[in-house]
């Protein structure tokens, strides 16, 4: 377990947004569902003494709705416009969470540790396979000569 130094804002889609991602779309109904069960994302942010949602929404509100826009549709030029602060009020409620914690620590949190992460793994697996594939020298009598990992032994 581990202290993250950041606080979180939970972000939960309201009817607004719910219904101008269903109106993109023509299976506005089979999309509601989608919406309805997966309405929730968490942003962290940076950490404070004492941390003021109002300040933190000052901060961000503009990235925040453009990231949720863009979570369903990347095309701009879809979005509604122009984009308020008193909008996000109406398309989005808010939660300010200041104690974060993770769980695995061990774990990947970031894409680029992710990426790190298979990296390293692809790596010692290239190792692993050069490392068996290449010819060892073993001692016959007193010669030695180079044996495959594969021959027979």
């Amino acid at each position: 377990m581990s202290f993250l130094y950041r606080v979180a804002l939970r972000i939960t889609r309201l009817q607004s947004y719910n219904d101008w991602a269903t109106n993109l779309d023509d299976d506005g109904a089979d999309l509601r569902t989608h919406l309805e069960e997966h309405r929730r994302t968490v942003y962290l942010g940076p950490e404070a003494d004492k941390p003021s949602l109002e300040g933190l929404l000052e901060e961000f509100w503009e990235e925040i709705f453009e990231l949720e826009l863009a979570a369903w549709m990347e095309d701009s030029s879809s979005w509604p416009a122009p984009r308020t602060r008193e909008m996000f009020n109406e398309w989005f409620e808010v939660e300010l969470t200041d104690t974060v914690v993770d769980l695995v620590p061990e774990e990947p949190l970031t894409q680029q540790q992710l990426d790190a992460a298979e990296v390293g793994h692809a790596l010692a697996r290239a190792i692993r396979r050069v490392h068996l594939a290449r010819p060892r020298q073993v001692r016959v009598g007193r010669r030695r000569r180079a044996v495959s990992s594969t021959a027979r032994r």
